[in-house]
């Protein structure tokens, strides 16, 4: 009896835990657009983004999904530097529909509003696109979210 009360003292616990961080769901801006989730794990974050882009032919028909982990090495009255890794995949339409997968890194700036629940980010995010090997220098974002 004592190992099931552990046992599901311990589930609570996690799942508490769970529900508990921080989260916040938004866009993000530039030349093409992305809805944009993050859920905190401590003081660093995952972050999911569904958008469109420009295509390597430069036409703004490219449609991404992208995941990163980001680490926040700095923090400080609501400011915080995120650095990070993250994997895409997405398809764009050239002369017909091509599949693409990519390896990124992002490192931005990050706002948090005290009082309210909004937070405001600048960031690039250049990413090395295969099979067609394109490399994206160029992509930074600012982004708008709502935390909860």
């Amino acid at each position: 009896m004592k190992k099931v009360i552990l046992v599901a003292l311990l589930s609570f616990l996690a799942s508490a835990f769970a529900i508990a961080q921080p989260r916040a769901l938004g866009l993000r801006f530039a030349y093409g657009g992305e809805v944009s989730y993050q859920h905190s794990i401590g003081s660093n974050f995952i972050e999911a983004d569904l958008g469109i882009s420009p295509s390597p032919a430069g036409k703004l028909n490219q449609f991404l999904l992208s995941a990163m982990f980001d680490f926040v090495p700095f923090s400080a009255s609501g400011f915080s530097v995120y650095v990070g890794p993250g994997v895409q995949m997405g398809f764009y339409h050239s002369e017909h529909y091509l599949y693409n997968f990519g390896v990124l890194a992002q490192v931005g700036v990050e706002y948090a509003f005290a009082g309210v629940p909004l937070n405001l980010s600048i960031d690039w995010r250049p990413a090395f696109q295969f099979p067609n090997a394109w490399f994206n220098p160029t992509s930074g974002m600012l982004g708008v979210r709502y935390r909860f």
